[in-house]
């Protein structure tokens, strides 16, 4: 059995990928500089035919918000979701370093 930090998070649907992607596209506006807040948009990101990667809008600074990282593929019974939430590389950094200085 292979251990890995952090699980992944699968959700399986009766929807066809085509419909997922259009669905997703409905809630993700492309990645900004400065992000507005008139966007009625919940995420941001980027999204290929079977990736995505995205992080939730905020009107803030908050480093410790996770980037969704997903994979969309085709089943038999519709789509299946696989997604792994991963801090910001400069959050596991900062996280090593105190846990080092603790030692």
């Amino acid at each position: 059995m292979k251990f890995t930090i952090f699980t992944p998070l699968v959700i399986k649907t009766n929807d066809p990928i085509d419909v997922v992607r259009t669905k997703l596209n409905e809630n993700i506006e492309e990645r900004r500089l400065f992000n507005s807040l008139r966007s009625n948009k919940i995420y941001q990101g980027e999204i290929s035919d079977t990736e995505f990667k995205i992080s939730r809008i905020i009107s803030y600074k908050n480093s410790f918000l996770p980037i969704i990282y997903g994979n969309l593929s085709e089943t038999e019974e519709g789509t299946e979701i696989i997604m792994k939430l991963m801090p910001h590389w400069f959050v596991v950094i900062f996280f090593l370093v105190c846990f080092l200085c603790y030692l």
